[in-house]
């Protein structure tokens, strides 16, 4: 395996412990190692792992206790890991002595395992064969699909960037050229910005590591969608997304559709995904602000223009479970055809009409006149009085 994934061996037994450690270290895995559910659920909230092996009979500390099966630190742990959202980051596999049907479908179905081994039957090659899967799924998943372009990133670190703003700046005269042919052929672009709500107080509230995991969640998800539905992955600004959808006359109206569906599909996700939970805080609540307008390039694929400054604003302005876009993309998208493809997705108790809400003109500071804004209303509800 090409990558330093670490893994938690969480194991009392130290026959099994070790067997375990040989077989990862073997494979150039950073390994860690815990006793009891105790240490493991601080390891968990305090450091980075993308697999762990789970004992079910655990003690929940050093002191030893008869306990009933239910009672067991395997199964806290893995309640631990679904509560947090780390299954979908980090993979769980169950090494165990209680090899039976219940403790399978519960670990598995239930509490999110990716797979149970049996001590009696432990098999190295179905281990390493189940543990290389999930890994080599993972570096797909979070390496080339743009989440965490590692190598992407080393190459535009790499690269020799001397005299290139230079080379920009003494050339303003042809930038506003280029950029007045591309308005004239209708090539604009569509700028979006997805935003996690109360992170700050997230993570001073749950701790830092389970905060940083919240982020991660919400930019994964966001990410996911957007370019599912067509949009570039621009870069993550702390809690937050940027995409770009390059559009011309042709694909305006599709694409501004587009973005619109995906906003409301990602917003319906996360509240299903916070549907657990009665604590506001825990839910993930994000917030989305959508503008259009002709933009250059400085560098790589980073747009810059006026209409990013004003994605930027609508978004901040915007408050949890809101999406904002500016009037001019109702205008492009077509109201009545947006309804109808919203309608595919949910079923909507509203009419074309009553799908968008304008809102009062609003001025931002740095922009010389008023905004116009309009609220999509996924959810049938104006947040607006």
């Amino acid at each position: 395996m090409k990558r330093k994934f670490k893994i938690l061996i969480i194991e009392d037994e130290v026959y099994w412990q070790e067997i375990i450690r040989e077989i990862l270290e073997k494979e150039n895995l950073i390994v860690k190692t815990c006793k009891t559910a105790k240490e493991a659920k601080m390891l968990l909230q305090m450091e980075l792992f993308h697999f762990a092996t789970i004992d079910l009979r655990l003690f929940y500390d050093s002191e030893k206790s008869i306990l009933k099966s239910d009672e067991w630190g395997g199964w806290e742990i893995l309640r631990l890991v679904k509560e947090l959202s780390l299954n979908s980051t980090m993979g769980t596999m169950i090494i165990s002595n209680y090899d039976t049907d219940e403790f399978r479908n519960k670990a598995i179905y239930k509490l999110g395992a990716v797979y149970f081994m049996s001590k009696r039957k432990f098999n190295k090659e179905e281990f390493l064969e189940t543990l290389r899967n999930y890994l080599e799924e993972y570096s797909r998943t979070y390496f080339y699909e743009g989440i965490i372009n590692e190598e992407k990133l080393l190459e535009n670190f790499s690269q020799d960037e001397s005299g290139h703003f230079e080379n920009i700046f003494n050339n303003l005269e042809s930038i506003r050229d280029f950029l007045t042919i591309k308005e004239s052929r209708g090539e604009k672009t569509l700028i979006i910005f997805a935003d996690l709500c109360d992170s700050t107080k997230y993570k001073n509230e749950r701790g830092f590591i389970n905060g940083l995991y919240k982020i991660f969640q919400h930019n994964r998800i966001s990410q996911k969608i957007f370019t599912n539905f067509g949009a570039k992955f621009v870069k993550t600004i702390g809690d937050a997304t940027m995409f770009r959808y390059d559009i011309n006359n042709d694909i305006a109206s599709k694409a501004t559709t587009d973005m619109i569906n995906a906003s409301i599909y990602f917003m319906e996700i996360l509240r299903e995904k916070s549907f657990a939970t009665n604590n506001e805080l825990d839910k993930y609540n994000s917030k989305i602000g959508i503008s259009i307008g002709v933009t250059a390039n400085l560098y790589n694929e980073d747009p810059h223009g006026l209409c990013v400054d004003i994605a930027a604003r609508i978004n901040s302005h915007a408050t949890a479970g809101q999406v904002l876009i500016t009037k001019d993309l109702i205008d492009i998208a077509n109201t009545s055809n947006l309804h109808a493809e919203i309608l595919k997705m949910k079923n909507l108790q509203l009419s074309a009409q009553d799908l968008v809400s304008p809102l009062t003109p609003v001025t931002f500071k740095g922009i010389k006149d008023p905004i116009q804004i309009c609220e999509i209303k996924w959810d049938g509800n104006s947040r607006f009085s």
